[in-house]
């Protein structure tokens, strides 16, 4: 593979030249790109929520449609993901780092014991619904804690990440939040996904010291340079190329439909019925023949 790819529906468009403070070279010039170059990385959200979320996103990934997806450890579906991971170890699969759950019926709670993180859940044991609330009841180190927990449990079921951000934005919530995703992304050689156009990430870059988001190894470079290798003309290209299969299947069916609609005009002159033109044959009447009138 090319670059390492991954998982769903929800995708983020990255335009490379973003530096963190500190920063004296564009991105795009540290991956090895030229300064005016744009790169392009399609990331698919919340891979592990659901089934459909997996099927969804991972079939992308196969596809080629996206270059990479993080997962929601804590949730339901995670195990789905991890036996994919192990079967294509190139997948760029990050760490979509869970402190929230937004839904009324649809639960999850953390990896660690709950009696360890109480300050993480609310009444029903299970995560707050918003992130407002989560940042409101978190205590720092409680918080820590689930987030190694979350990495670990990954890494045990065979899926190394290959960068981290959070989950509804909760560990950029505020500036001790945020210090816990430095603090163990450094430990862990990770790389952070951060934009500077959006305001919940500017807002942070004054907290972000030079080296951060991650003292940047051969591996994770390399790394980072196969996930931006789908350029823009090389996503326009599978698009394209999907464009033309679809026109292709749509052709087919037309003619299958018209093959169809041939044959059963026989079938139906033969029993003394007339069809309708397509555009009416919701209301095809049969015929009765003059011979066999009473």
């Amino acid at each position: 593979m090319h670059s390492r790819y991954i998982a769903g529906l929800c995708a983020a468009v990255l335009s490379a030249g973003m530096t963190g403070t500190g920063a004296d070279q564009p991105l795009n010039v540290r991956l090895g790109y030229a300064a005016d170059s744009k790169l392009l990385i399609i990331n698919a959200d919340d891979l592990a929520m659901s089934h459909s979320e997996n099927d969804a996103s991972l079939t992308a990934f196969d596809n080629k449609l996206i270059t990479s997806a993080t997962v929601m450890v804590p949730c339901p579906w995670f195990g789905e993901v991890a036996v994919y991971a192990k079967a294509h170890p190139d997948a760029d699969l990050g760490l979509h780092l869970t402190l929230t759950a937004e839904w009324q019926t649809f639960r999850w709670g953390p990896v660690t014991p709950r009696t360890l993180v109480p300050s993480l859940v609310g009444p029903d044991g299970f995560f707050y619904s918003t992130t407002e609330e989560f940042a409101r009841h978190a205590k720092v180190d409680e918080v820590e804690t689930e987030v190694r927990a979350q990495i670990e449990r990954a890494r045990s079921m065979g899926l190394e990440p290959t960068h981290l951000d959070a989950h509804m934005h909760a560990l950029y919530a505020t500036p001790e939040l945020f210090a816990v995703l430095r603090k163990v992304a450094r430990e862990y050689r990770l790389p952070i996904r951060m934009a500077r156009n959006q305001s919940v990430f500017r807002d942070l870059l004054p907290y972000v010291a030079a080296g951060d988001p991650f003292p940047v190894s051969r591996r994770h470079l390399l790394s980072a340079r196969r996930r931006a290798a789908l350029c823009v003309e090389g996503l326009l290209h599978r698009c394209r190329q999907a464009s033309a299969t679809r026109r292709q299947r749509a052709l087919r069916s037309s003619r299958a439909r018209r093959r169809g609609d041939a044959g059963r005009h026989r079938e139906l002159s033969g029993l003394g019925c007339c069809l309708a033109p397509a555009r009416s044959r919701r209301h095809v009447q049969p015929r009765v023949s003059s011979g066999s009138r009473r």
